[in-house]
């Protein structure tokens, strides 16, 4: 991630209005797959990246628009994918205000999050350290516990992790299980791996 950063930092003011949205969304999608590829242990050897990730960046280093056929729909705009929001505000420039309350009341409401019923013991001891720092993820809190979101749920790593330690998912795309309440087991192993956080919330800055 940390190469795909530097490569868009070197992008012109120029080449940043002309990513398209379906760029935007492509390089978002990518960034989930490489990162549930991550979360899956699967970072070893040669299959340390995804095809998809090395092609995308590659694509960004040659300031090529990115293009995946996976990207779901509700990523992708409505309006015409192709026109950058920029470009797009400039065309709408010589409307009055009236004309613009009226296109910014159709646009579509930003997305609520799906909120997920928390282990009691989640919520009493660990809940409220992400509550002191919300915008710290659970990657932080593994790191600053020495330990990895992989291990988090071993028996079950389909669970959303974000959703079962903080309450809500903020991600439309996300695929993992949010319907069901962790185990007293499950909850006691994640307190332990997450222990130096649940006794010093500051570590999460």
């Amino acid at each position: 991630l940390d190469e795909l950063i530097a490569a868009l930092k070197h992008y012109s003011s120029t080449e940043r209005v002309a990513m398209t949205q379906k760029t935007r969304a492509s390089v978002l999608w990518i960034v989930f797959l490489q990162s549930r590829h991550f979360s899956a242990g699967k970072m070893v050897g040669a299959s340390k990246n995804l095809a998809s990730f090395t092609l995308m960046l590659n694509d960004i280093r040659g300031s090529r628009n990115v293009e995946h056929n996976g990207v779901p729909p509700s990523l992708l705009p409505t309006t015409t994918p192709d026109t950058p929001p920029t470009l797009k505000r400039k065309e709408r420039s010589g409307e009055d205000e009236a004309d613009r309350s009226t296109i910014d009341s159709t646009k579509k409401p930003p997305f609520p999050g799906v909120k997920v019923e928390l282990h009691p013991l989640i919520k009493r001891k660990l809940w409220p350290a992400f509550q002191q720092h919300p915008k710290a993820t659970i990657n932080l809190a593994c790191r600053a516990c020495k330990t990895s979101a992989n291990l988090l749920f071993p028996s079950r790593p389909n669970l959303c992790a974000i959703g079962h330690l903080k309450g809500v998912c903020p991600h439309s795309w996300c695929s993992r299980e949010h319907g069901t309440v962790l185990s007293d087991d499950e909850a006691a192993h994640v307190l332990r791996l997450l222990q130096p956080v649940v006794q010093n919330p500051s570590k999460l800055k």
